[in-house]
């Protein structure tokens, strides 16, 4: 018998080849499953730590510091800023899944640039304050009282900046500095940038910095021992509003972190009107929320506005409360026991459309925070939407505006 013949060197390489390309399909398929689930638990994470966060702000909120010493208020003080620290990670956390997911959206809206910086300032000063380091804020240029931008995503940049500045500057000074770069009819150039007398980085590190946010795509890969979660999101944000972001830093004198973003004028300045946290006419208000402590938490700043208050733990009895009784507004949770928020406000629109009932306006009141889920809530057939936490008078100024 003669020897059988083996295959040939280049049938046996093409096998190879096909096995290697089985074996990378194989591979992206995997870390593709991988990607997507760890998107979804850092998102579901975030929201389930949200709810006992509000809670837990909704009852400080409510401490009558009236009886208390000076020592307990500033400790009443420190517990309310470490939560609400806690609460901006969380934030940072949802912002950073939706990155993940492509779902971050832009929303422009006119503010008060002023008290914007302002409330910056305010946000800050007892971290200050507690490390006995210097705290201001500086511009240049005249800038108009009112413009047009992404509020929301604005301030968790400079957010992230501040909080990473006073993270690392044990003595000297933490500065915000803000400028118009360039200005074409309405459109203007804004840097902000974020000064300290910390620790400064080398070199070395800068570089590597640099490389890695600049090389790196996909957001998912981003986040490193030296890119953490704050500087990944300033990145990322800075560019999906158009705009740039940059550091410089030397060991021996601190850093400076800044951002370029674009803000525009308004074709004209309007006033913006302050409501009284009282009602002439108290309103009635269906409140739909299946947690103890924020029902507490928004029956005391109600009751104590004037307004009558009925509450439904779920979707359920939020909607027979709706079919028998006349409400001024609706505020509504998302994630309800029964049926969730979204269900029940579609049931009462196609109500309200075939019986031709009177349109009773629904505020969404959730933990959930990106863009993405309020157009889902409006599209839904709601009238406004508001994130947990919140503090009493940002609940109040929106019924006031809703109701008038």
């Amino acid at each position: 018998m003669g020897e059988q013949k083996s295959d040939s060197p280049e049938k046996s390489l093409k096998q190879k080849e096909q096995e290697i390309a089985e074996l990378e399909k194989h591979f992206l398929s995997e870390k593709n499953k991988l990607y997507h689930s760890n998107k979804m638990v850092l998102h579901n994470l975030s929201y389930d730590l949200r709810i006992p966060i509000n809670g837990i702000i909704s009852m400080l909120e409510m401490f009558d510091t009236s009886t208390l010493t000076r020592q307990q208020k500033d400790q009443l003080r420190a517990i309310k800023s470490s939560v609400k620290n806690l609460s901006q990670t969380v934030e940072d956390m949802m912002t950073f899944s939706a990155l993940l997911s492509d779902r971050v959206e832009m929303k422009e809206e006119a503010f008060d640039l002023p008290a914007f910086v302002e409330e910056l300032k305010n946000q800050f000063e007892l971290t200050a304050s507690g490390k006995n380091i210097g705290w201001k804020i500086s511009r240049e240029d005249e800038m108009p009282q009112q413009v047009i931008g992404d509020k929301y995503h604005l301030r968790q940049i400079l957010v992230n900046l501040l909080s990473n500045a006073f993270k690392n500057t044990i003595e000297g000074e933490v500065v915000l500095h803000w400028q118009k770069l360039n200005q074409s009819g309405k459109n203007m150039q804004i840097r902000w940038s974020v000064s300290d007398t910390g620790t400064g980085m080398s070199p070395e590190k800068q570089e590597n910095i640099r490389q890695h946010l600049h090389q790196t795509k996909d957001p998912s890969f981003i986040i490193s021992e030296e890119v953490g979660l704050g500087l990944a999101l300033v990145y990322y944000l800075s560019q999906k509003l158009n705009g740039s972001f940059n550091f410089e830093s030397d060991p021996a004198s601190g850093s400076r972190f800044y951002v370029d973003l674009p803000l525009k004028k308004p074709e004209e300045t309007t006033t913006i009107e302050k409501h009284p946290y009282h009602t002439a006419s108290p309103k009635r208000i269906l409140l739909v929320e299946d947690n103890y402590l924020n029902q507490k938490f928004a029956s005391a700043a109600l009751q104590k506005a004037g307004h009558k208050l009925d509450i439904a733990e779920n979707g359920k009895v939020a909607y027979q409360k709706y079919q028998q009784n006349d409400y001024h507004l609706i505020l509504m949770d998302i994630e309800l026991p029964l049926t969730d928020g979204i269900q029940v406000t579609k049931s009462i629109r196609r109500e309200e459309k075939k019986y031709h009932y009177h349109y009773t306006p629904i505020i969404a009141v959730t933990a959930y925070a990106i863009e993405h889920d309020r157009t889902k809530c409006l599209n839904a057939g709601m009238d406004e939407y508001l994130t947990k936490p919140f503090r009493p008078e940002e609940l109040l100024d929106l019924i006031e505006r809703m109701v008038s």
